[in-house]
């Protein structure tokens, strides 16, 4: 997770206007929606609906999950500027919440 913040900061250095990650963030999804089905979190709706119809041209089966503002309590910590797991709850939300913190304003993530 902390590589993929690294790899996101610097793809807005590189001035993308556009980011797709995949990555296998936390077994929350897995215990949410199995292992058909894909999750995905993004602050992009137009972005996310393209991954989400890509997914169906090809087979694949993708659910988008939403970034729920109230859980970004759960990323607080007196011991840094963010913690990056969230607790035993929302795993997969939380993970999303977090790396949301490292894409640049402006640029469609997904």
């Amino acid at each position: 997770r902390l590589v993929l913040t690294d790899a996101l900061a610097r793809a807005g250095e590189e001035k993308a206007t556009h980011i797709v990650d995949i990555a296998t963030l936390t077994g929350a999804c897995v215990r949410a929606l199995g292992t058909a089905v894909a999750g995905i979190l993004g602050r992009s709706p137009e972005l996310v609906q393209a991954v989400i119809r890509s997914g169906e041209n090809h087979g694949e089966l993708i659910w988008e999950l939403p970034l729920v503002e109230e859980y970004r309590e759960m990323l607080k910590t007196p011991y840094a500027d963010i913690n990056n797991v969230g607790g035993k709850v929302a795993g997969t939300i939380t993970a999303g919440l977090f790396l949301r913190e490292f894409v640049p304003e402006g640029v469609a993530w997904a």
